[in-house]
Protein backbone atom coordinates (compact mmCIF):
# COMPACT_ATOMS: atom_id res chain seq x y z
CA UNK A 1 0.00 0.00 0.00
CA UNK A 2 1.53 3.69 -1.08
CA UNK A 3 1.02 6.17 1.70
CA UNK A 4 -0.41 9.29 0.78
CA UNK A 5 1.28 12.63 0.60
CA UNK A 6 0.61 14.58 3.02
CA UNK A 7 -0.29 18.62 1.02
CA UNK A 8 -2.53 18.03 -1.10
CA UNK A 9 -2.14 17.27 -5.13
CA UNK A 10 -1.58 21.11 -7.06
CA UNK A 11 -4.82 21.65 -8.93
CA UNK A 12 -4.91 22.88 -12.58
CA UNK A 13 -6.98 25.91 -11.24
CA UNK A 14 -5.99 28.03 -8.33
CA UNK A 15 -8.86 27.91 -6.07
CA UNK A 16 -8.47 31.50 -4.96
CA UNK A 17 -8.33 33.02 -8.59
CA UNK A 18 -10.12 30.39 -10.44
CA UNK A 19 -12.67 31.76 -13.42
CA UNK A 20 -15.78 29.01 -12.11
CA UNK A 21 -19.43 27.93 -12.90
CA UNK A 22 -19.73 28.63 -9.10
CA UNK A 23 -18.40 32.04 -9.02
CA UNK A 24 -22.00 33.02 -9.98
CA UNK A 25 -23.48 30.95 -7.47
CA UNK A 26 -24.26 32.36 -3.72
CA UNK A 27 -22.30 30.54 -1.23
CA UNK A 28 -24.10 27.64 0.45
CA UNK A 29 -24.87 26.04 3.61
CA UNK A 30 -25.42 22.52 2.53
CA UNK A 31 -26.86 21.99 6.39
CA UNK A 32 -29.65 24.55 5.53
CA UNK A 33 -32.14 23.22 2.97
CA UNK A 34 -33.49 25.34 0.18
CA UNK A 35 -36.97 26.44 0.80
CA UNK A 36 -38.32 24.32 -1.92
CA UNK A 37 -36.66 21.41 -0.11
CA UNK A 38 -37.30 22.41 3.45
CA UNK A 39 -38.61 18.65 4.24
CA UNK A 40 -35.05 17.25 2.72
CA UNK A 41 -32.41 16.53 5.66
CA UNK A 42 -28.75 16.48 5.23
CA UNK A 43 -26.04 16.18 7.29
CA UNK A 44 -22.35 15.39 6.68
CA UNK A 45 -21.14 11.82 7.43
CA UNK A 46 -17.31 10.67 8.07
CA UNK A 47 -16.52 9.81 4.86
CA UNK A 48 -13.62 6.85 5.78
CA UNK A 49 -16.71 5.53 8.05
CA UNK A 50 -18.69 5.66 5.11
CA UNK A 51 -16.90 3.88 2.62
CA UNK A 52 -16.11 1.35 4.91
CA UNK A 53 -19.88 0.19 5.87
CA UNK A 54 -21.58 1.77 2.31
CA UNK A 55 -20.43 0.19 -1.02
CA UNK A 56 -20.76 3.56 -3.22
CA UNK A 57 -20.18 3.49 -7.06
CA UNK A 58 -19.41 6.75 -9.19
CA UNK A 59 -22.89 8.02 -10.84
CA UNK A 60 -21.64 11.48 -11.84
CA UNK A 61 -18.60 13.96 -12.36
CA UNK A 62 -18.71 17.35 -11.67
CA UNK A 63 -16.30 19.57 -13.59
CA UNK A 64 -14.82 21.65 -10.55
CA UNK A 65 -12.16 20.88 -8.44
CA UNK A 66 -13.28 19.08 -4.80
CA UNK A 67 -11.78 22.08 -2.84
CA UNK A 68 -13.68 24.50 -4.94
CA UNK A 69 -17.15 23.07 -4.37
CA UNK A 70 -15.84 22.21 -0.40
CA UNK A 71 -15.10 26.49 -0.11
CA UNK A 72 -18.40 27.46 -2.60
CA UNK A 73 -20.68 25.09 -0.29
CA UNK A 74 -19.27 24.98 3.20
CA UNK A 75 -18.28 21.58 4.08
CA UNK A 76 -15.27 20.23 5.40
CA UNK A 77 -12.63 17.80 2.93
CA UNK A 78 -11.29 14.86 4.21
CA UNK A 79 -8.34 12.94 2.94
CA UNK A 80 -7.44 9.63 3.43
CA UNK A 81 -6.53 6.31 1.12
CA UNK A 82 -8.91 3.15 0.58
CA UNK A 83 -7.91 0.20 -2.14
CA UNK A 84 -7.75 2.50 -5.21
CA UNK A 85 -5.69 5.09 -4.44
CA UNK A 86 -5.62 8.27 -2.33
CA UNK A 87 -8.31 10.67 -2.09
CA UNK A 88 -9.42 14.09 -0.97
CA UNK A 89 -13.73 14.48 -0.53
CA UNK A 90 -16.57 14.53 2.04
CA UNK A 91 -19.48 11.84 2.88
CA UNK A 92 -23.52 13.16 3.36
CA UNK A 93 -26.72 11.64 4.48
CA UNK A 94 -29.31 13.16 2.27
CA UNK A 95 -32.83 12.05 3.64
CA UNK A 96 -30.91 8.55 4.79
CA UNK A 97 -28.96 8.06 1.75
CA UNK A 98 -25.32 8.11 2.01
CA UNK A 99 -23.27 9.48 -0.68
CA UNK A 100 -19.48 10.63 -1.27
CA UNK A 101 -18.27 13.72 -3.35
CA UNK A 102 -14.88 13.16 -3.77
CA UNK A 103 -11.46 13.24 -6.05
CA UNK A 104 -8.79 10.55 -6.31
CA UNK A 105 -5.38 11.30 -6.71
CA UNK A 106 -5.25 9.85 -10.19
CA UNK A 107 -8.02 11.77 -11.11
CA UNK A 108 -8.53 15.07 -13.12
CA UNK A 109 -7.47 17.70 -11.15
CA UNK A 110 -10.56 19.99 -12.17
CA UNK A 111 -13.23 16.93 -11.59
CA UNK A 112 -15.21 15.44 -8.44
CA UNK A 113 -17.16 12.24 -8.50
CA UNK A 114 -20.40 11.88 -6.97
CA UNK A 115 -20.73 8.16 -5.44
CA UNK A 116 -23.90 6.99 -4.96
CA UNK A 117 -24.98 4.27 -3.04
CA UNK A 118 -24.29 0.78 -5.21
CA UNK A 119 -28.11 -0.76 -4.92
CA UNK A 120 -29.19 2.05 -6.99
CA UNK A 121 -29.68 1.20 -10.05
CA UNK A 122 -32.51 2.65 -11.78
CA UNK A 123 -31.33 5.33 -13.99
CA UNK A 124 -34.22 7.92 -13.28
CA UNK A 125 -33.22 7.12 -9.54
CA UNK A 126 -29.89 7.52 -10.19
CA UNK A 127 -30.44 11.28 -11.93
CA UNK A 128 -33.11 12.07 -9.62
CA UNK A 129 -30.91 11.43 -6.82
CA UNK A 130 -27.53 13.84 -8.37
CA UNK A 131 -29.79 16.53 -9.30
CA UNK A 132 -31.13 16.71 -5.50
CA UNK A 133 -27.26 16.51 -4.16
CA UNK A 134 -25.95 19.37 -6.61
CA UNK A 135 -29.03 21.07 -5.81
CA UNK A 136 -28.39 21.13 -2.20
CA UNK A 137 -24.50 21.54 -2.70
CA UNK A 138 -25.74 24.72 -4.98
CA UNK A 139 -23.51 22.86 -7.75
CA UNK A 140 -25.46 24.59 -10.95
CA UNK A 141 -26.51 21.37 -13.55
CA UNK A 142 -23.96 23.24 -15.74
CA UNK A 143 -21.13 21.97 -13.71
CA UNK A 144 -22.18 18.38 -14.66
CA UNK A 145 -19.60 17.14 -17.07
CA UNK A 146 -21.10 13.49 -17.20
CA UNK A 147 -23.67 11.59 -15.16
CA UNK A 148 -24.91 7.80 -15.25
CA UNK A 149 -28.05 8.60 -17.82
CA UNK A 150 -24.56 9.61 -20.45
CA UNK A 151 -23.44 6.17 -20.41
CA UNK A 152 -26.10 3.29 -18.04
CA UNK A 153 -23.85 0.48 -19.51
CA UNK A 154 -20.63 2.32 -17.99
Amino acid sequence: MTTCPLRPLPRIRDPETAASVLEDQPRADPLDPPEEEHMASMKIADLKKLLEREPLVPQAIVGEAIDLLAKHAGFPLESGQDDFDCYDGAGFELDGMPFALMRYQGHPADSSTIYLPRHLRDVADITAAVHRITSRLNIPDTAIVWERRDGPDL
